[in-house]
C-alpha cells in the first residue's frame, strides 16, 4: 500500500460478516406422542433446515510487501468466530484460523487511495454441535416415558479452501499510518473428515461410555459399501458433508508502513 516506493507494511483489522450461502441439513427425531389420538407415528420424522456459517466476527491483520507503488503481495492472518442456532434444538459454535495469500492493487497519489485485493483463503475450522432434545416414547407396556437427551459432537479434520476478494479505501493520516476500510467477499467450504460425540446425557445421566465406536465416531468419505459399514467396533461411515462459510463483510483497521 506504499504510494511511491517498495517496502513492507502491516495491518491490524476487525470486521463483521453475513452469510451469503447456505446448505440444507436433514435430521431425524423420535416419534411424538399425540394426546388426542393416543398413538405414535410408526417411524422417526425428518426435517430439513438451511444454515450458513459465514456470519460472525473476524479479527486479524496482514503483512505485505509492495513490489512498486501499485502492486503488492500480502499474507492475511485472522481469527473467525460464529454461533448459529436453529429449531431451538441445535447450536453450532464455530471458530477458525484463516490464512489469505493475495495480490494487492492500489491507485491514487493523494490522501485517499482506492485499492483492490484478490487471492485464496485457507482455514481449519473447529465446529462444535450441541443438541438438546426432549420427547416422549412408549414402552412395550404402553407406558409413556419422557426423555431429555443432551449431546455434544465435534467435527474436525480436513482443510477449508476457497477464495476471497476485497475493495476498499485507504486514508493517509501521516507518512506512516493510514486508516483502511473495505468490503470483502469470501467463498469458502469445509468438508470435515470425521466427527465424534464428546457428551451424551440421557435424563442427566452420562451415557457416553455405553456408546459403541459406531455410535460415537463417524468418518466422512466419498463412497462406501453397506456390507462393510455394519460393525459396531469401528466408526460408521457417511457420505461427505459440506459446511458453507461464504460471506460478505465490512472491515475497519489501521496500516503501518515500515
Amino acid at each position: 500500500m506504499l504510494s511511491y516506493s517498495q517496502g513492507f507494511y502491516a495491518t491490524l483489522e476487525g470486521g463483521i460478516s453475513l452469510a451469503t450461502t447456505k446448505q440444507d441439513f436433514v435430521y431425524g427425531a423420535p416419534p411424538k406422542y399425540s394426546e388426542n389420538t393416543k398413538v405414535y407415528p410408526i417411524d422417526y420424522y425428518y426435517k430439513k433446515n438451511s444454515l450458513g456459517f459465514g456470519s460472525g466476527l473476524n479479527i486479524g491483520g496482514a503483512i505485505g510487501y509492495m513490489l512498486n507503488k501499485n502492486i503488492g503481495l500480502q499474507l492475511g492472518l485472522s481469527y473467525f468466530s460464529n454461533k448459529e442456532i436453529f429449531n431451538a434444538e441445535f447450536t453450532y459454535n464455530t471458530s477458525m484460523a484463516q490464512y489469505a495469500p493475495s495480490v494487492l492493487l492500489i491507485t491514487g497519489n493523494g490522501k485517499f487511495k482506492p485499492y483492490g485485493r484478490f487471492g485464496l483463503i485457507f482455514g481449519r475450522p473447529e465446529i462444535i454441535e450441541e443438541r438438546l432434545s426432549k420427547y416422549s416414547i412408549a414402552s412395550p407396556t404402553s407406558t409413556i416415558i419422557s426423555k431429555k437427551v443432551e449431546s455434544t459432537r465435534e467435527f474436525n479434520g480436513g482443510l477449508a479452501i476457497g477464495y476471497n476478494a476485497e475493495v476498499g479505501l485507504q486514508f493517509s493520516i501521516n507518512d506512516k499510518i493510514s486508516l483502511v476500510t473495505g468490503l470483502e467477499l469470501i467463498s469458502l467450504n469445509y468438508k470435515p473428515e470425521k466427527s465424534s460425540y464428546t457428551k451424551v446425557d440421557i435424563n442427566d445421566i452420562d451415557e457416553l461410555s455405553s456408546l459403541t465406536n459406531r455410535e460415537r465416531y463417524t468418518e466422512y468419505v466419498e463412497s462406501f459399501s453397506t456390507r462393510t459399514n455394519n460393525s459396531h467396533s469401528v466408526p460408521r461411515k457417511r457420505l461427505e458433508e459440506s459446511f458453507s462459510f461464504g460471506s460478505f463483510g465490512i472491515s475497519l483497521g489501521l496500516k503501518y508502513d515500515f
